[in-house]
């Protein structure tokens, strides 16, 4: 994943990267793609391969 944030873009290949959709995203997101409404808080992560263990990641989430 690759997010642009002003004019600086960040890679998931070389950082953790995390999005958190605000409530009228997810009614947006929900009408193009399938089981947006069950993510948990709303939050979607993307990690670089030798990252960490699972509860790592969703430790660095919150």
């Amino acid at each position: 994943m690759r997010v642009k944030i002003g004019d600086d873009w960040f890679d998931s290949d070389h950082q953790p990267i995390c999005i958190e959709l605000s409530e009228a995203e997810v009614n947006w997101v929900d009408r193009f793609l399938v089981n947006a409404e069950g993510a948990p808080q709303r939050k979607f992560a993307c990690f670089p391969d030798d990252w960490g263990t699972s509860e790592e990641m969703l430790a660095w989430m919150d």
